[in-house]
């Protein structure tokens, strides 16, 4: 089988490690083919692969070990890659008449929207919404 370490982000051109937690009864992995589902090639060098995704979606890896008695074992797990946000805003009003509204303008697909502004004019904290005026 395989894991990812638990801080490992999973994003586009972000590289992620592939950890092999195999367990073999005689002791000996005599092949390993590691399938990350893009069509890249499959890895059989590594043991612990480190593979780029270059599309944001839900890949489906396989990982398949064959030990020195010849059995055979295929471990299937779904990998879900996603965009990298793209942070932006856009500002209506100006500074002579106190109101200037900020609108936020983040995509990525695979993330909440978590901006924040800073201060209100109310004193308050603008996070977490679309439309702050300052």
């Amino acid at each position: 089988s395989f894991y990812f370490s638990p801080t490992q982000k999973r994003c586009v051109n972000t590289p992620i490690t592939f950890y092999d937690s195999t367990i073999s009864f005689n002791g000996t992995v005599l092949k390993r083919y590691w399938n990350f589902g893009d069509a890249s090639p499959i890895d059989s060098i590594n043991i612990n692969p480190i593979h780029t995704y270059i599309s944001p979606g839900s890949y489906n890896v396989t990982y398949t070990v064959i030990g020195l008695d010849g059995c055979e074992q295929t471990y299937p797990q779904t990998v879900v890659v996603g965009d990298k946000p793209v942070a932006g805003f856009s500002i209506t009003g100006n500074c002579n008449d106190f109101g200037i509204q900020f609108t936020d303008s983040l995509t990525g697909s695979a993330f909440n929207n978590g901006t924040t502004f800073g201060k209100d004019v109310d004193g308050t904290f603008g996070t977490n919404e679309t439309g702050v005026d300052h």
